[in-house]
């Protein structure tokens, strides 16, 4: 019964999406999770010996088909997407499973592959059914390829090595053949080097904001920033550097980053070398425990440890809920011996179950206001804006903490003209999240007010975060064309008429055509 629920667990995981959440893709998953967790964990402490029933349950062979069995509909999922029989969540990408684009469905595929994988050399299986499985792995190896995720096409390459290494079979080939591993480095080598060269701007971009993410650390290097250090900090390091080199190759790559697409940076950043060290060490014992166990699940375990370590150097898997189901999957069975029963005293059940139900009551508390939240913003949004205020002062208190509430509740009384409290929404916003978007913001707060001044430096700040961007020396225009400045609203006209395009749209070419009019209406050249 476990085993089915687990498996239910991470169906749900990779496949709910709600419109009843504001983010409407991930957040559903990771409430489904977080909420199945804490029922059958509190199942699981009532219950006499439901703990041990369920680190039994994580070693069966019944739980791996289930998770074949997921992976193969993903994979089925991302091939309809690919064909166009069913739309994909991104109109840049053909594959994005139920995820916003290709990052979470390859990290999803690389995290389950391990478990199919190692079901194609359990002899205790089938011949038939060996096959399926191995036919089940080359088709998710395909559909990750067709989705253009280097990150997870490398997590699946870790996997493979590691499960290969330790197959008697294979070692004993190498043993016997020591030059075959020549030419596989010479292809490894080669692969890497193309991988990098079909997106190279990409490639180059994560190497940029690596650096960036190395700046903020050398400012703080023990502690880090806090929970949203990267968020609050990045963007304004990132203009700081093309501030000092407007003439940078980078410019152009330049965007919106809301991830540093490196887990260690990002944990470095949020909370310092010290918590980097400390995850570092946990992650050396969990792999030397591994090593200590028994066959199964030392292998599972390492290809599993080795595929996620290779995608946190380049994306961010742990932000897909189904990862941590996984990884419990995997890692716990390490640190639990079946043979022993483990018999945990009544207070500690009873205590743990209580513990478990209090997380359960603020969570769905918290999933209740992010509810509330979505209608009031999607009524605001159908022109009802100064009637759901009310709304918005009612949860300010209760959602004070998460910034993504505060610019939202910004950005509305910003539509509904009172910028005045925009600001005061704006800039507490800044402090946990402070972005392009967010500066923008501000200038057009700072501007219907009639501060130009502070619009400008907004402008300025907005323009060096994102040189490439077109927006910041529009709005640097307009506001000097109604401040009476004729001839700086000229310079900023033809910097964007003479600004080379990375993006093409019908909103720039709307401002291509007023600056054009401000130029033949006030140039007296």
């Amino acid at each position: 019964m476990i085993r089915v629920l687990l498996v239910f667990m991470l169906f749900g995981s990779v496949f709910i999406t709600s419109g009843l959440l504001k983010e409407n893709i991930n957040q559903p998953k990771s409430y489904f999770l977080l909420i199945s967790s804490l029922i059958l964990l509190f199942v699981c402490f009532v219950v006499r010996k439901g703990v041990q029933k369920l680190f039994d349950s994580i070693k069966s062979r019944g739980l791996f088909y289930g998770i074949a069995v997921v992976c193969f509909l993903v994979t089925v999922h991302g091939f309809l997407q690919f064909y166009g029989i069913i739309p994909t969540y991104h109109r840049l990408f053909h594959i994005t499973g139920t995820f916003e684009n290709p990052a979470g469905f390859a990290t999803v595929q690389a995290a389950m592959f391990p478990f199919v994988f190692m079901l194609c050399f359990n002899r205790e299986n089938g011949l038939i059914l060996r096959l399926l499985m191995f036919a089940v792995s080359i088709l998710c190896i395909a559909s990750v390829v067709l989705a253009g995720s280097r990150m997870g096409f490398l997590g699946i390459c870790a996997a493979i090595v590691v499960v290969l290494a330790f197959s008697d079979t294979i070692s004993s080939f190498f043993k016997a053949h020591r030059w075959v591993l020549i030419p596989i480095i010479i292809i490894a080598v080669s692969s890497l080097v193309i991988l990098y060269y079909v997106k190279q701007d990409s490639a180059d971009g994560r190497v940029f904001i690596w650096a960036r993410c190395l700046d903020l650390i050398k400012e703080r290097p023990l502690f880090g920033y806090g929970k949203y250090g990267f968020e609050s900090n990045y963007m304004s390091a990132q203009a700081a550097f093309f501030r000092a080199n407007p003439d940078s190759p980078y410019v152009m790559l330049a965007d919106n980053v809301t991830q540093p697409f490196n887990e260690y940076l990002k944990l470095a950043v949020n909370y310092g070398l010290v918590s980097l060290t400390v995850a570092i060490a946990l992650l050396v014992w969990i792999v030397w425990k591994l090593f200590k166990s028994d066959r199964q699940t030392k292998v599972l375990g390492l290809s599993f440890v080795a595929s996620v370590f290779v995608m946190c150097q380049f994306s961010y898997p742990f932000m897909y809920s189904a990862l941590w189901l996984l990884c419990f999957i995997a890692i716990a069975p390490a640190f639990y011996k079946s043979e022993k029963t483990v018999i945990i005293p009544r207070y500690v059940r009873a205590l743990a179950a209580s513990i478990l139900l209090g997380v359960l009551t603020i969570t769905l508390r918290t999933m209740y206001y992010e509810m509330k939240w979505t209608e009031i913003s999607k009524r605001s949004d159908m022109g009802r804006a100064n009637r759901m205020m009310p709304y918005y002062e009612d949860m300010r208190h209760i959602m004070r903490n998460n910034p993504f509430f505060m610019y939202n509740f910004a950005a509305e009384l910003n539509g509904i003209q009172r910028y005045r409290e925009s600001l005061v929404f704006l800039t507490e916003c800044s402090k946990s999240w402070n972005d392009y978007n967010v500066q923008i913001m501000f200038s057009d707060n700072y501007a219907k007010m009639g501060n130009m001044d502070s619009a400008l430096i907004a402008c300025n700040l907005a323009y060096d975060m994102i040189p490439c961007r077109f927006e910041p020396l529009y709005r640097k225009m307009l506001i000097y064309g109604l401040s009476g400045d004729t001839v700086n609203a000229v310079r900023m006209a033809y910097e964007i008429i003479e600004k080379p395009v990375k993006v093409h749209s019908d909103q720039l070419k709307q401002m291509l055509s007023v600056a054009e009019r401000v130029i033949s209406q006030f140039d007296d050249d």
